[in-house]
């Protein structure tokens, strides 16, 4: 079966996902990329031909930042591969937050707690751990296998109102409606919005969790813009939004999550919770770095250009005959192989993760192998492509280093790391 071309799983994004003008500027021009997490096994071909465009567009009406197309909801979720229990950190994270949750809004075994985008459960296993009623909607059938593994009760589809609708009228309103790291994810936000003020009860909290953008622009946190993510938020983009639907942003709290998240706590308007501070102290904030202006966005470009000028000088001084791998096969590697065009140098990668070994990488087709390929191979360069994790994979492979390995990190500084240099 030929594969389909690219061009037929996107359209042309005109309005904005927010406020649904269409009042966009271009931001910023970011090369064309494969779908991120797109790996496939060695022996199979790829579904899809060709490359996606990946403008970055700026609402000049409410500041909304987003990609400039909409990718298939479907072709992106209904096989997707990556887990929440795999990510270093979160497993832990999501536990205190649950606990949070429990303490502050008072969710018990006679309410219940609905997750958006749940995932593998791992967030909802720890709610129920104390106790509570969880149910889950996600549109990924087989990661929905792992939350049924977990006992956890999931709804395979995409959240709406209908939807929201039918739970309603099978378990009632939600206390607590909550949605990790998937509020980015999504074409139609307002479908989404819709289908919770439908299933949230009048005293009621939904809480997002989403990466920042004040922490992506501060950080050059190139990984976050990808297909996978439609939208970039910050809270004063989000707190318009919510004011026109008809519901408060009343709290925000930041957390160390995905290199920067907010935690953001909205209630129907006339909620009983009262606006905390710390909405204007972070729209204060945001203003003060710009990321209401589309001219802010032009330090991305400039990050792109140069962070490519680095590698390329560096690789263009290296034998004919010298090794290079990749550690790290996330959306990021992608991303990164693509904007700074350095795939054409990297002759494989190294993951953690057991379910992505046999596979290659989309577009560039770059097999992926198990970390014990460092000692065996003995490359004379590792690429860290999950930076966020950079120190955690460098201590771990001392014996690398040892065998004359070297490490290159581009994050926050362009920097190549061997056994003297560490530490």
């Amino acid at each position: 079966m030929s594969a389909t071309p690219a061009s037929q799983l996107f359209q042309r994004r005109l309005t904005c996902r927010l406020c649904h003008s269409r009042e966009l500027a271009l931001a910023v021009e970011m090369e064309p990329i494969p779908q991120g997490d797109g790996y496939i096994p060695c022996d199979e071909e790829e579904a899809v031909s060709g490359l996606f465009p990946h403008p970055i567009q700026f609402c000049l009406q409410c500041g909304h930042v987003q990609t400039g197309i909409d990718v298939d909801q479907g072709f992106i979720y209904d096989n997707y591969i990556w887990k929440t229990s795999i990510s270093p950190g979160l497993v832990d994270a999501y536990q205190d937050y649950a606990e949070e949750m429990v303490e502050k809004y008072g969710v018990n075994d006679q309410s219940y707690c609905l997750e958006i985008g749940g995932n593998d459960g791992t967030f909802s296993s720890h709610m129920q751990c104390h106790g509570v009623d969880t149910l889950v909607v996600d549109p990924a059938k087989d990661i929905a296998e792992l939350c049924k593994e977990k006992g956890v009760n999931v709804i395979v589809d995409y959240f709406g109102s209908e939807l929201a609708e039918d739970i309603v009228s099978k378990k009632g309103r939600a206390s607590l409606i909550i949605a990790n790291h998937v509020f980015a994810n999504i074409n139609d936000v307002q479908a989404i919005i819709d289908g919770v003020k439908v299933a949230l009860s009048e005293q009621g909290v939904f809480v997002l969790q989403v990466f920042y953008l004040y922490d992506v622009i501060k950080d050059n946190l190139l990984e976050n813009f990808n297909h996978e993510h439609p939208s970039y938020y910050y809270v004063k983009s989000l707190n318009q939004f919510f004011s026109i639907n008809g519901m408060e942003l009343f709290d925000v709290s930041r957390n160390e999550t995905k290199g920067g998240s907010i935690r953001c706590h909205v209630q129907l308007s006339g909620g009983p919770h009262r606006i905390h501070d710390s909405v204007q102290q972070f729209i204060q904030k945001e203003q003060q770095l710009g990321l209401d202006k589309v001219s802010t966005y032009q330090c991305l470009r400039n990050h792109i250009d140069t962070t490519r000028r680095l590698f390329h000088d560096m690789f263009a001084n290296l034998s004919a005959n010298a090794t290079v791998a990749a550690y790290g096969t996330s959306i990021g590697a992608t991303i990164f192989l693509y904007q700074y065009d350095i795939g054409r140098y990297i002759n494989y990668f190294i993951d953690d993760d057991p379910a992505r070994h046999g596979l290659k990488t989309p577009g560039l087709h770059i097999p992926v192998y198990p970390p014990e390929k460092l000692l065996t191979d003995k490359p004379d360069y590792v690429v860290i492509t999950a930076p966020l994790y950079a120190d955690t994979i460098i201590a771990k492979h001392q014996q690398y280093l040892q065998h004359g390995g070297k490490f290159i990190v581009f994050r926050p500084q362009f920097r190549v790391i061997d056994s003297e240099s560490w530490r």
